[in-house]
């Protein structure tokens, strides 16, 4: 047999072999050192995405967000409009009655306070009296039970009338009386009562006529009551809102787009039912029933037709809504369920009702307009909207969010009853009291003698009165009764306010056979280093002995107090110094002082004659420095602090509107990121926060010696989810918070790699959150960057008609996704309803969120330090290194398995 032949490596068959050898031979380092570059490529890439300013510039050079907008000298916290003034048709050219039907406020600021003075006058009105004046003015007569009077004649209408009118018109003078001359007001109070002399002539002027329906529109939505069903005496309230909105509606044929009105969220009209009750707002959803035509009879055979919608909003609430159609609105075409509908409506009231699951709650809205949502296929020439309707509802949207802005009036201080009132509560121990020298007794047989402590008693009672007497720098002196026998008094009992500084606290314990009735078992003696406010250059003569029922828990238990307090009470001034009693302070202190209230502050006008912060005793955290600097009451903090986990109560309002108002009076502005990391780098975090509240909730008492939370400054990284505008009504409420509205902000906050278990029962499993816990933000304004509502920012094409909201800064809340990083003052924590936590619950539980006072807002730009423990860190490097390893392992074993020298094959010959 011939030998094979060998191929020569200079032939084209060896070169190839040769080639094919060499690179099996590499492919495993190839591979290897391929595998290595592209680990280390990712590695660069996830550095660079987690540097968020790198990926702002990347999104902004593609055109992913859109370039900024906002002036550097503008103010942080001030509202860009969207809209040139000058396209913007005045209020003149529009009709006022329809912004009067709209939102129940006038466009003329004269007819305006004139209904807020008649809505307070009508206050005390009988039933029987405000159906005269609604029959009178609304023409609107309830048809009388069998049962019941029946209506007055004509003559006795006008004889109640009359009457009514010479009551007003008395409290008019009296106002008059009480209000400053140089006050425009004052003016307009002496009008209205010149006005109200011609009325219910026809010869009245208009201006009368608009503020007496406007006051009892609101006079008689005040008859309304939430979470109840329809009453016999709410007939007029809902015959009257059925007239309006029909009246209404034809201005939304005529003059206006349904746009116009501002929109509504579901959790603002169930918890501001009460505050915007009468105002008409838009909602939207779907028709899930329609309920047979009802009817309400009146008198004189007058018959008000209405059908009952039921809306499924557009929304994750689940809430049905009660649509009141009056017979003289009316939709495109007939309504059929299943129909996507737009409805303009005013809020009644929380309508209850009976369902298979039992008993719920409903808010009933009377519609003024209903706009079907049109087919997909629908022309444009019908979605075109008239350039002048569009104007005008524009002009009338702008002029709604104004008059918005406008603080309630309130009536004159009136003195005279609060200090009869208590004038009478002290009468029978001021004799008593002014006949002993408080100097020549000691504190123990001062605080248990009872004269001192019945009086002491009574001005803590009637604290509220006290603090009306004496309010805006006001002093009062009482009159002593004789005796019988006589007594020589030494001294005079005045009501007023003192200012000074507080050196020595000493608890004196209370004898209870003194006044069997009271259960008072200590009061405090405070040593007081007066301020005389007539002269504050001169130096107080001696220290004044302050007995008051309560002070702040920090005093009790420090060795030491130095603290600035504002004492409201009586004190009792020696005959001697009593020469002249004005107004204004007594430049001479009283002997002694029985204090009503203690208020821990400084005020604006004594910060130069009272001791610098740093100096005080006990020490105080840094944001209760700030808080005491800027005049905040913190002998609120002990209330506060025994009120977590509650809901918001009537007790609430002063601290909370108070410590809000001072975001308006320049407590902070805002700074840029690294000011804004560094100010309070000392103060809580959200986690530290919710431990300590935790800490003082399992402690059986307040000895002054716990870690306390409010007033403090918490950092926190909130994703705010939810933001809804709060309106306040109350006047003295508005006075507080100087201005009529605040805004809340809804989120979960950042709280690190941290796990809390809400427990609601030992039948319930408890309700986890991990790494975020929800919580409220509210602040008196906004950024206009968060303030700016993207839902009223349409997502359509330029070429698209469909209008948005058109009354943009008039939405009463919207939904949000923006992360931010925000710095205040910690409240308190709260309570409150929501669908998850009573679906678990059984409708037992509520959700609790700790609650922030912001000052200081910056959107969140990437992971600080603070976001992640150390900890977390290091874990994540270890990963990297031990899949570098592990990849590095896996590729040297694929080397040496494919670098193998292969079997070699036996060649025969």
């Amino acid at each position: 047999m011939a030998p094979k032949r060998r191929e020569r490596w200079y032939s084209l068959e060896g070169q190839r072999q040769i080639h094919q050898a060499a690179l099996q031979s590499n492919t495993g380092p190839r591979r290897l050192i391929s595998l290595i570059v592209l680990l280390i490529l990712v590695l660069m890439m996830i550095q660079q995405v987690s540097d968020s300013r790198k990926v702002a510039k990347v999104a902004l050079a593609v055109g992913l967000i859109p370039p900024p907008t906002a002036n550097p000298a503008q103010p942080a916290d001030s509202t860009q409009s969207t809209q040139d003034p000058t396209q913007v048709p005045s209020v003149a050219e529009s009709d006022a009655q329809i912004i009067e039907s709209l939102g129940l406020v006038s466009s003329d600021a004269k007819i305006q306070r004139w209904s807020e003075i008649l809505a307070i006058l009508m206050k005390d009105l009988s039933g029987q009296d405000k159906a005269t004046l609604a029959g009178k003015i609304f023409d609107i007569a309830d048809q009388p039970k069998k049962s019941a009077e029946p209506l007055p004649l004509p003559d006795d209408s006008e004889s109640i009338l009359a009457n009514q009118i010479a009551s007003w018109q008395k409290t008019l003078l009296r106002w008059i009386d009480l209000s400053d001359s140089q006050n425009p007001e004052h003016r307009w109070i002496e009008e209205l009562q010149v006005a109200l002399e011609s009325w219910p002539n026809p010869q009245s002027p208009e201006s009368i006529q608009r503020s007496l329906r406007l006051a009892l529109d609101r006079s008689v939505l005040g008859d309304l009551t939430d979470n109840t069903p329809w009453k016999t005496t709410e007939r007029l309230s809902l015959a009257r809102l059925l007239v309006r909105a029909t009246q209404l509606a034809g201005q939304f044929q005529d003059a206006i787009y349904i746009e116009a009105v501002p929109s509504i969220a579901i959790p603002q009209l169930l918890s501001q039912t009460d505050t915007l009750r009468g105002r008409c707002y838009r909602i939207r959803g779907t028709i899930g029933l329609i309920e047979p035509t009802s009817s309400i009879e009146l008198a004189n055979a007058r018959k008000l037709n209405y059908s009952v919608l039921w809306l499924r909003p557009d929304d994750l609430s689940d809430q049905p809504i009660n649509i009141y159609v009056p017979q003289g609105v009316l939709a495109d075409r007939e309504l059929i369920v299943g129909d996507t509908l737009e409805v303009a409506g005013l809020i009644a009231k929380r309508r209850a009702y009976a369902s298979k699951r039992g008993g719920e709650i409903a808010p009933v809205l009377i519609a003024t307009c209903l706009s079907i949502d049109p087919p997909p296929n629908a022309p444009k020439s019908s979605l075109q909207k008239d350039s002048n309707r569009l104007a005008q509802s524009l002009a009338l949207a702008k002029e709604l969010s104004n008059r918005r802005e406008q603080p309630a009036w309130t009536p004159p201080v009136d003195r005279q009853a609060p200090l009869d009132l208590i004038q009478q509560s002290l009468a029978k121990h001021l004799q008593d009291l002014t006949s002993n020298d408080p100097r020549s007794l000691d504190r123990n047989e001062l605080a248990n003698s009872t004269p001192s402590l019945a009086t002491l008693a009574n001005l803590v009672k009637f604290q509220n009165e006290v603090e009306t007497v004496v309010s805006g720098g006001n002093s009062a002196m009482l009159q002593v009764a004789p005796a019988d026998p006589p007594k020589v008094s030494s001294y005079t009992p005045l009501l007023g306010t003192w200012l000074g500084v507080v050196v020595g606290v000493q608890a004196i314990q209370l004898n209870p056979e003194t006044l069997p009735g009271l259960d008072w078992r200590t009061v405090y003696f405070l040593e007081l280093k007066p301020q005389s406010l007539g002269n504050p250059q001169s130096e107080p003569k001696s220290n004044i002995r302050v007995l008051a029922q309560e002070i702040p828990a920090l005093w009790r238990a420090a060795s030491q107090v130095h603290q600035p307090v504002r004492i409201e009470g009586l004190g009792l001034m020696p005959l001697s110094d009593l020469k002249s009693v004005g107004k204004s302070h007594l430049s001479d202190p009283p002997s002694m002082i029985l204090a009503s209230k203690i208020a821990w502050q400084f005020l604006a006008n004594s910060a130069q004659t009272l001791p610098p912060v740093n100096d005080l005793v006990p020490e105080l955290s840094p944001g209760q420095q700030r808080l005491l600097r800027h005049g905040w009451d913190l002998s609120q903090t002990d209330k506060l602090e025994r009120m977590h986990g509650q809901s918001l109560t009537s007790k609430d309002a002063k601290p909370f509107y108070t410590l809000l108002a001072l975001q308006k009076t320049g407590l902070s502005l805002n700074q840029p990121h690294e000011a804004f990391v560094e100010k309070d780098s000392s103060g809580l975090t959200v986690m530290d926060w919710i431990r300590r509240t935790e800490a003082n909730k399992q402690s059986k008492g307040d000895d002054g010696t716990l870690k306390r939370s409010v007033g403090e400054r918490v950092t926190a990284r909130v994703q705010v989810r939810r933001i809804q505008r709060v309106e306040v009504q109350n006047a003295a409420h508005q006075n507080w918070l100087n201005g009529n509205h605040y805004y809340q902000l809804d989120g979960v906050a950042d709280i690190g790699q941290n796990r809390i278990d809400v427990r609601y029962g030992k039948d319930l499993e408890p309700i986890s959150y991990e790494k975020e816990f929800p919580i409220t933000l509210v602040a008196a304004t906004l950024p206009t960057w968060i303030l700016a509502d993207p839902t009223t920012q349409s997502s359509k094409s330029e070429d698209s008609q469909e209008t948005s909201d058109l009354d943009a800064s008039s939405t009463i809340a919207w939904s949000t996704k923006i992360r931010v990083d925000v710095q205040g003052f910690a409240y308190r924590i709260w309570r409150f309803q929501t669908p998850q936590v009573s679906a678990v619950t059984q409708d037992k539980g509520y959700q609790q969120a700790p609650m922030l006072v912001v000052d200081r807002w910056q959107l969140s730009r990437g992971p600080t330090a603070s976001d992640q423990p150390t900890r977390k860190t290091d874990v994540s490097v270890g990963s990297v290194l031990t899949t570098i390893l592990g990849l590095s392992a896996i590729g040297w074993f694929a080397y040496r398995m494919i670098s193998q020298p292969r079997k070699p094959t036996i060649k025969r010959k």
